[in-house]
Formats: C-alpha cells, sequence, structure tokens
C-alpha cells in the first residue's frame, strides 16, 4: 500500500511537467519547483483520499487551488505569496476534513456500542 501512495503522488506531480513546455513563460526553476510542490499536495491528496474513501475533498482542494492561481496570476507575481496562500489552503482542507472524519469516527463508536 505504501508503494501505491508514492506512486501516486509522484504520478501526480509529473503530471504538471506539461507546464515546462506550454509556454506559460516561468522559468525552469518556478517549473521545477512547481512539480515538486504537486508531489507534496499529490500525497497529502492521496492520504485524505485513503483515510477518508472518498475523492470528494480531493476534487475540491483542486479546483479552488486552481481558482486560487488564477487570481493570483493576475495580481501576485510574488513566488512566496503564492507558496504562503498554497500552505494555507493544504492546512485548512487537511484540519477541515480531519475534523469532519474524526467526527464521523466518534459517531461510528457510539453506535457500535450501542
Amino acid at each position: 500500500m505504501r508503494s501505491a501512495i508514492i506512486v501516486s503522488a509522484i504520478t501526480f506531480g509529473l503530471g504538471h511537467i506539461v507546464n515546462l513546455f506550454n509556454g506559460s513563460g516561468k522559468d525552469l526553476i518556478s517549473s521545477v519547483t512547481q512539480i515538486v510542490f504537486a508531489v507534496m499536495v499529490g500525497f497529502v491528496l492521496v492520504i485524505i483520499f485513503y483515510y477518508g474513501k472518498s475523492l470528494v475533498p480531493c476534487i475540491l482542494f483542486h479546483s479552488v487551488n486552481n481558482a486560487l492561481k488564477v487570481f493570483s496570476a493576475n495580481g501576485m507575481s510574488n513566488f512566496l505569496a503564492e507558496m504562503v496562500i498554497n500552505l494555507v489552503l493544504i492546512l485548512a482542507v487537511l484540519g477541515g476534513y480531519l475534523s469532519y472524519l474524526l467526527k464521523v469516527f466518534d459517531k461510528t463508536e457510539d453506535i457500535s456500542i450501542q
């Protein structure tokens, strides 16, 4: 199972390699950094899917992340600011989903005890 998680995360990140060739105007360092960041995000999304058994939080996260990228591309050229926004987004999604899972598991335990 561990290898499937790692392969999925790397595959998600490498899926962004197309940005090296699509004429986005980013330099090599920015594109490689995006791929590395996408691998890390892929790992988080795989973990969310593995424990939550649902793709919905992963899809929502990816949609919001892409939407923020569109807005930030128009007005924000600071790479560090983009990374901070992404980190906050990841932590918010993880925190919210973790609290949801904990509530679900608590209810499941209550039902099984009765």
